[in-house]
């Protein structure tokens, strides 16, 4: 399966729905080209919900982390939502030390765009502990 992107909108925050793999190839290509034309039509607080992506590589978090970054140069933000634990290489991204925006719900991801709203941060070094002690 490829990767398949849905837009849509909630609170006025675009929010990506993922399908399939984010991995090397025309995956990766997809959702930089996909954040590329978004940021150049002046959207920069983006959402990728990850809840139906089965697989992510290292270029995969390469992407993820270019796409943060490149919201952020230009003001905005990417929050992850649903990050699966089930997905192959998620330990891989839970190891490494990147600030990237991990939301367990949608609704704390959008209201972590508006200050003053309540957002439960994901706290991936509790989640990492949890997995070691099932």
């Amino acid at each position: 399966m490829y990767l398949e992107i849905q837009q849509r909108a909630k609170d006025g925050i675009t929010i990506l729905d993922l399908y399939g793999k984010l991995v090397l190839g025309p995956e990766d290509l997809l959702l930089r080209e996909w954040m590329l034309s978004l940021l150049t039509q002046g959207v920069h607080n983006i959402i990728l919900n990850l809840e139906r992506v089965s697989t992510i590589d290292t270029a995969g978090l390469g992407t993820l982390v270019n796409c943060a970054g490149a919201a952020g140069s230009c003001g905005g933000k990417v929050a992850l939502v649903s990050l699966v634990p089930a997905q192959d290489g998620v330990l891989n991204i839970l190891q490494l030390n990147i600030q990237l925006e991990v939301y367990s719900e949608e609704a704390d991801a959008v209201n972590s765009f508006f200050p003053g709203r309540r957002a439960v941060k994901y706290d991936i070094l509790d989640f990492v502990e949890n997995l070691k002690g099932r």
